[in-house]
């Protein structure tokens, strides 16, 4: 009876003390106060204490070598950057393992001639593999120059779970800096051809402007725009009624609109702009609107300046052509009566006719 009441009390204070490491762990990921960086420290200093060991290291894998990105040990005298060969490391097993691997006593387990253990005589050892998707990034691992009681299976699931979450927000880390790195090439493109994005949540009722469209529109970076007041930038008139219905069309049919448009800036200038619409539909909904927006005021005003001087040259080649009928003209009459002139001397053997004729040539040939 005893020995059972003993077990019972060893499986609630094992249950107590994995609640209360759920409970510290949870308290540390969910922590909207600290960044990613606190965070992990935390995590770091947790696993230090919850292994009761010394030094704690994420490191990362690349090309076989094992490199220092997050550390802690008790004399600071590792510093983050520092490189080692991956061989030389007790996580060449935990990779070969790939999965949570322990060393209590080095020194009288199978990796005593171990280079890690030889150079740094690490005595006790525990680690994960941390993947980000199916790909290795490298290792979490809490070691100590002292040797410990053995560990336990809970230990290897607390640094497996250490790993896991480590995974997941380093995939995360790097999917949002490629998602602003992304964001960021594309603010940089919309500003060199000036064109700017648009999105319309018709769910929501939510507009939304890239930055490059604020400039175009020439509003605050706090304006926040509906689809009534964007519509009302448009100039009144043609461009307004045209943007009116492409807007409704796009709604009601999913038609596409590309529009070359005045519009009113909010600074009160007029420029143009090229605004290019289409829909998206669920269930036969209409949900969003987007776009893009590009101010190509340069362009019209440089191709009406063009139309104007091709109808300036066509109108001056008109009056060349004018001239030249003319001219053509008024050669013609003089040279019809000198040919005519001269056909009718040649019938001709009066002389004093000849005369009078070639005198009327010669009047000719002077006008």
């Amino acid at each position: 009876m005893n020995g059972m009441m003993l077990c019972f009390s060893k499986i609630k204070l094992h249950g107590e003390l994995h609640l209360n490491f759920l409970r510290s762990f949870h308290d540390i990921v969910s922590d909207q106060q600290q960044s990613f960086d606190e965070k992990i420290a935390s995590l770091l200093k947790f696993g230090l204490n919850v292994f009761s060991l010394d030094i704690a290291i994420i490191s990362e894998i690349i090309n076989n070598q094992y490199i220092v990105r997050y550390v802690i040990t008790p004399d600071n005298s590792l510093a983050v950057g520092t490189i080692f060969d991956l061989a030389g490391t007790y996580c060449v097993h935990t990779l070969a393992a790939s999965k949570a691997l322990a060393f209590h006593q080095a020194s009288t387990s199978r990796i005593a001639h171990h280079p890690c253990y030889v150079n740094f005589q690490l005595e006790s050892y525990i680690g994960a593999p941390i993947k980000v998707g199916k790909d290795i990034y490298g290792t979490v691992n809490f070691s100590s120059p002292s040797s410990s009681t053995p560990f336990s299976q809970q230990a290897h699931d607390y640094v497996e779970l250490f790993a896991q979450w480590l995974g997941s927000e380093f995939a995360r880390k790097s999917a949002n800096e490629q998602l602003l790195k992304n964001n960021n090439t594309l603010v940089k493109l919309e500003s060199i051809a000036n064109i700017g994005s648009w999105e319309v949540d018709l769910l929501t009722s939510k507009v939304t402007w890239s930055e490059q469209t604020k400039r175009i529109y020439q509003v605050d970076d706090s304006f926040i725009p509906d689809l009534a007041s964007a519509i009302s930038f448009f100039k009144e008139g043609d461009s307004r009624e045209s943007i009116t219905k492409a807007v409704e069309s796009g709604m009601q049919t999913g038609e596409k609109w590309h529009l070359d448009l005045e519009l009113v800036t909010a600074q009160k200038q007029t420029i143009w702009v090229s605004a290019f619409g289409e829909s998206e539909f669920v269930d036969g909904s209409c949900v969003r609107l987007f776009g893009t927006l590009q101010d190509v005021t340069e362009s019209v005003l440089l191709r009406e300046e063009l139309k104007s001087k091709q109808a300036q040259a066509e109108r001056m080649l008109e009056d060349r052509s004018m001239l030249l009928t003319k001219i053509s003209h008024e050669l013609r009459t003089p040279l019809n009566g000198i040919t005519g002139m001269l056909t009718t001397l040649l019938g001709e053997h009066n002389e004093a006719k000849r005369t009078e004729k070639l005198k009327v040539a010669l009047r000719s040939a002077d006008n």
